[in-house]
């Protein structure tokens, strides 16, 4: 009787062992999937983080008028960004909001429209004057000297459970936020 008593406890410790293991690799999978996923969007925000700050450093170059329009979420001013003598349009702007709350980011240069960045969950942009000072929106865009941009993107589907399969409604986001002094300002 107690060899039959060992042989159970031994499959009882074989089958916990089994268990743990299990549990440990699917949680590990879960966090690989959240990584990969945060590193993908983190790639998302390379292109409009270089484009504008790019593009906000060389406002005003060449350009004999800067700011035509400075609001919150929209902004359009003038820079010589191909160094060819003369200025150009520059513009950024956001889509409507869909249903989950995405816009996409665009970007026009002198008319041509492309897309910078898709799952864009805000774009505020914040000017100030040479003080320090906060310029209203809708107002005069003269004597802006340095822009404030914050840029969320999120992930376009919800993370999900691996283990039990529940969603639990959250999504990664990537953020990028920088005070921008352009220097022909």
């Amino acid at each position: 009787m107690g060899v039959v008593i060992d042989i159970i406890g031994s499959f009882i410790v074989r089958a916990s062992i089994v268990a743990i293991l299990l549990t440990m690799i699917v949680n590990l999978h879960d966090a690989l999937y959240r990584n990969t996923d945060r590193a993908a969007l983190q790639t998302l925000m390379d292109a409009p983080q270089v484009t504008i700050e790019s593009d906000l450093k060389m406002a005003g170059y060449n350009a004999s008028t800067t700011f035509d329009e400075a609001k919150s979420d929209h902004m359009r001013f003038y820079a010589d960004i191909d160094n060819d003598g003369s200025s150009d349009q520059i513009d950024y702007k956001t889509s409507s909001p869909d249903a989950d709350g995405h816009m996409i980011l665009t970007r026009k240069v002198n008319g041509v429209s492309m897309e910078l960045a898709r799952d864009v969950t805000n774009f505020t942009l914040t000017y100030y004057d040479v003080y320090g000072n906060q310029i209203s929106y809708g107002g005069s865009t003269t004597g802006i000297k340095s822009i404030y941009v914050q840029i969320v993107i999120e992930s376009a589907t919800a993370v999900s459970g691996l283990l039990d399969g529940s969603s639990d409604n959250s999504r990664n986001k990537v953020s990028w936020e920088e005070q921008i002094f352009p220097k022909n300002l």
